[in-house]
């Protein structure tokens, strides 16, 4: 069955050439400017045209128009009777740069009843310029957030599996169940795409968006890590490969080897497959098996989960192909029927057969492989120096800052652009006692600018940043600015803007947030800044000093016509590789002490 596009008014979509019938497509272009109304079958949440949504030419990917989404915006267009099969929904998106800490949403439902209670979500998509990243609600999948250029957001459905996979900029960001995907309960169904502004106090574009019926090809992983683009799962299971779904590309998908014994993957890592369409290879049960071979690179707690499986499976991990010598799981406790492995592992090749729980129990499956935390120090990244903390006996007096029987107060520095690779742990001092290190970092705010603080650790950390004020340590001349809790191996982004203020620096500390680690554990600690003055190019000693002034415009003339520091604009409000007559403008209309 194909999919009607309901429609309240005249259809003002463009259908590009060579689409099925009743796919849809819509470039917001045929439109007139102003408020979208029910132009092209749009609505507001819960029906009517006043969904707030603007048509616009200020940003366009398909000239002129696309469509602004911002404060109570709330945009839905419906489909009817998209029932079977795979499914591609795209989106192009621009979100902006220095967008104010508040969320977006792209939505996408399988049930919608004018927003009453029949609605179920499939896809819910935040877009978090707070943290700079899109989410994938509820399971917490991310990506770091595209700003100032357009993104594609593109979800492969396929109706008859039961699947969906969300790409963001050409990257996975999570595959799951489109029935359970964020509501649960769902049905086979696409009835609805709804852009969300969440009362931001800015402007998100849209353009270019289809929702197309798929020919049931896809991309076939082969035996030896080779991928075939556009074939039939026949076709796949004819070259000895394994199908990785309708619609799916080469470009989307990561095709492991194939060993004695299975697929052979570094751990940690997400595969899918389909047990039905496997032999019976392993003796452990009498049904269709999959194998695989892991290599564990570092010890600790691993988890080897099929968790969201839907039919009866059996788990077991072994030092040989075949065996379930070391651990094996029927029905997990949180997993229902399906099975779940968590066990402490040293580094070393391990073996995975998934089985079903009968003979006749087999079909699709996701597998996930994770394992304890585990940073990495980046190439370029500096380290910072503290050593022999772990040693019982230790005085932490390297980079406590205020935390230290000052003065002085031992602060490291930290320069805009590095990253920093260090340490923490717990500290057992002379006395025995038992306390936390804390590491505390002091940066440079010589005018008003943006600064973008990104961290990663191995274990649980707090995060302060403060407003040093003065430049003491005493509590009552410092505030803070923002608390947070990093939680291992997930990045954690702080954004602030910060005036130069008394001091003309700022403080940032690091330090443990629980007490059950060990020593040491790894973190990284990055500092970016954003000048919001651009037009203060240099000060007496070659760095941006607060103020607009001759030594500025000095600097402009001598980059004139080529690309630097001096290309503060363009034809679009950004730098445009070129120092020219709209940089000189620029910097004479930001003339005197940056605001």
């Amino acid at each position: 069955m194909k999919c009607r596009i309901l429609e309240t008014a005249v259809l003002a979509v463009v259908i590009m050439a060579g689409m099925a019938s009743g796919d849809w497509s819509d470039n917001f272009d045929s439109y007139e400017e102003g408020p979208l109304g029910d132009q092209g079958g749009w609505q507001a949440w819960g029906g009517g045209s006043e969904s707030g949504a603007v048509v616009t030419a200020d940003q366009a990917r398909s000239q002129p128009h696309s469509l602004a989404i911002d404060a109570d915006d709330d945009a839905v267009h419906e489909f009817s009777g998209c029932e079977a099969g795979p499914w591609t929904f795209t989106a192009w998106q621009f979100f902006p740069k220095d967008a104010p800490d508040v969320s977006q949403f792209f939505i996408l439902l399988n049930q919608y009843e004018d927003g009453g209670g029949d609605t179920n979500w499939s896809t819910q998509l935040e877009f978090n310029p707070d943290d700079a990243v899109v989410e994938s609600e509820f399971e917490g999948a991310t990506l770091p957030l595209v700003t100032g250029e357009w993104a594609e957001i593109k979800v492969v459905i396929d109706l008859d599996a039961d699947r969906q996979m969300i790409f963001y900029d050409g990257q996975l960001l999570v595959e799951k169940s489109w029935t359970d995907g964020v509501s649960g309960g769902g049905e086979l169904n696409i009835a609805a795409v709804d852009l969300w502004g969440n009362d931001a106090a800015y402007a998100v574009y849209y353009d270019d968006m289809s929702l197309m019926t798929a020919l049931k090809i896809g991309a076939c992983c082969l035996l030896d890590g080779d991928c075939m683009d556009s074939v039939s799962p026949d076709q796949c299971t004819a070259e000895g490969g394994l199908y990785q779904g309708h619609a799916t590309t080469c470009d989307m998908v990561f095709c492991p080897v194939m060993g004695e014994c299975g697929w052979i993957f570094q751990a940690p890592f997400q595969w899918s497959g389909d047990t039905a369409l496997e032999d019976d290879s392993c003796a452990l049960r009498p049904s269709p098996d999959a194998q695989f071979q892991i290599d564990i690179p570092y010890p600790g707690e691993w988890t080897f989960s099929v968790c969201d499986a839907q039919w009866d499976t059996y788990l077991y991990l072994g030092s040989a192909c075949c065996t379930g010598d070391i651990a094996e799981n029927d029905d997990a406790p949180d997993c229902g029927v399906a099975s779940k492995i968590i066990i402490d592992l040293e580094p070393g090749t391990y073996y995975l057969t998934l089985e079903g729980h009968a003979a006749d129990d087999a079909g699709p499956f996701p597998l996930e492989v994770t394992g304890p935390c585990f940073v990495e120090c980046p190439p370029d990244s500096i380290f910072e120096g503290e050593w022999d903390q772990c040693e019982e006996g230790y005085v932490d007096l390297f980079n406590s800052g205020c935390g230290a029987p000052g003065p002085p107060y031992p602060f490291s520095p930290i320069a805009c652009g590095d990253t920093i690779c260090g340490w923490t742990g717990l500290i057992i001092d002379r006395r025995g006692r038992t306390d936390r290190d804390s590491d505390w970092y002091e940066f440079p705010v010589p005018s008003k600018q943006k600064f973008t603080l990104t961290m990663m650790a191995e274990v649980p950390m707090l995060f302060f940043q403060f407003d040093p004020a003065s430049g003491t340590c005493q509590e009552s001349e410092f505030d803070i600015l923002a608390i947070r809790e990093i939680l291992p191996c997930e990045k954690e982004v702080v954004k602030l803007v910060l005036d130069p203020g008394e001091s003309g620096k700022g403080w940032s500390v690091l330090m443990k947030a629980d007490w059950e680690y060990g020593c040491p554990e790894l973190y990284t600690f990055t500092l970016d800044c954003e000048s919001l003055c651009p037009a203060d190019i240099t000060g007496p000693d070659g760095e941006p000093d607060g103020v607009v002034d001759v030594l500025d415009l000095l600097e402009l003339l001598a980059q004139w016509g080529a690309s630097g520091t001096a290309d503060i604009t363009g034809p679009d409000g950004d730098p445009d590789g070129v120092v020219d007559v709209l940089d000189l403008l620029q910097l004479l209309a930001a003339w005197g002490p940056c605001s």
